[in-house]
């Protein structure tokens, strides 16, 4: 036998390997279960433009399932071992006011650009709505990327949010990708299908924004990230705000 120290049970590559697919697993159930209710609402809705109001409440409830699936995307890339689900249902609670805050006016701009689009393609809002759009939901996909990270007030986020996309094109070109492919598989294979690549695009989008989350941990705020920081501790304000 080998002189040195016996290995334990679960300290072996495959083990972690092992469990890190279930966690993605667990991690994917409740993300999906999250967006159950909106998937109903917009299943049952006759696709026109008519509807484009109720397609936009149905969507709110997207934001804060996708900040919960971020959050632990980021903690099983950072090598953490977390009780996937507990986490996800305690962020999903405790960030919904904040993700909202974002989340209802880049939904309601972008909802207003396509359903203007479908009533007049060839008018102000046909394909530069359409790069408009685009760019509001990268904007929020960021805003997303920092509000899971960080208490920074909204206001101050959104301004960074900018910054962020510009200063760190790996992650923007990343997210571009990701949301690509998402509504790639929607079109062709179906939305669930695109809802059941979530909890690995969460994990993708999170290993592709830790550059950005530590430079901007190191140069906007004194704080250590959002998940380390104690409860109630008093909002992060970037430098300069």
């Amino acid at each position: 036998m080998n002189g040195g120290a016996r290995r334990e049970f679960g300290s072996g590559w495959l083990f972690r390997a092992c469990e890190r697919v279930w966690a993605t697993v667990v991690l994917q159930f409740w993300t999906t279960a999250a967006l159950v209710p909106s998937g109903l609402v917009a299943a049952a809705l006759v696709p026109d433009v008519s509807n484009a109001p109720l397609y936009a409440l149905a969507a709110l409830p997207v934001g804060p399932a996708l900040a919960a699936a971020l959050h632990c995307g980021t903690l099983l890339t950072a090598g953490d071992d977390p009780a996937v689900g507990r986490e996800f249902r305690r962020r999903w609670v405790s960030d919904a006011r904040d993700v909202l805050a974002f989340w209802v006016p880049a939904v309601a701009v972008v909802t207003a650009l396509l359903a203007g689009r479908a009533l007049d393609p060839t008018g102000g809002t046909g394909p530069l709505g359409l790069v408009v759009a685009a760019g509001v939901l990268l904007w929020a996909a960021v805003m997303l990327v920092l509000v899971t990270a960080f208490s920074f007030r909204t206001r101050d986020a959104a301004r960074l949010a900018v910054h962020v996309a510009v200063r760190f094109p790996g992650l923007t070109l990343v997210l571009l990708a990701v949301g690509a492919v998402l509504v790639a598989v929607s079109v062709t294979v179906g939305s669930w299908a695109a809802v059941g690549l979530l909890a690995v695009a969460a994990q993708v989008v999170a290993a592709a924004a830790g550059p950005a989350r530590r430079a901007v941990r190191a140069e906007h705020t004194g704080h250590t990230e959002h998940t380390e920081n104690p409860e109630g501790a008093e909002p992060a304000v970037p430098a300069g705000a």
